[in-house]
């Protein structure tokens, strides 16, 4: 795969983003993060604006990530070579992969009550 062209290595790329969930914890991170931030923010708002409002803003949030999706194959294209992501792919399509895709919701709650 060293001699790969361009396009498959950045298709190679993005499956290994959905295969990771890359995107997705990253979503749910920044929404993690910003989530409480947008309350706190809106809190003195009425209740139907305050809905309406944190689910623009978060709607908003979302609409953003299939560029990120873009910016991160750009920008993993320059830091892993075609054997790395091969063997990201492979890693995550075996069983500790899949643990870890399955589990990492409960670890990282698990870890943020530390």
């Amino acid at each position: 795969m060293e001699n790969a062209s361009r396009e498959t290595r950045r298709a190679r790329i993005r499956e290994y983003l959905a295969v990771g969930d890359v995107l997705g914890n990253i979503e749910r991170g920044v929404l993690g993060i910003f989530g409480p931030v947008l309350d706190a923010i809106i809190e003195d708002m009425p209740d139907k604006d305050r809905l309406a409002t944190r689910e623009t803003i978060l709607r908003l949030l979302r609409e953003g990530f299939p560029e990120m999706g873009e910016m991160l194959t750009d920008a993993y294209e320059g830091i892993y070579d075609a054997a790395d992501i091969e063997g990201l792919l492979a890693f995550y399509r075996g069983p500790l992969g899949q643990k870890i895709l399955a589990t990492a919701p409960a670890a990282g709650r698990a870890g943020e009550a530390i």
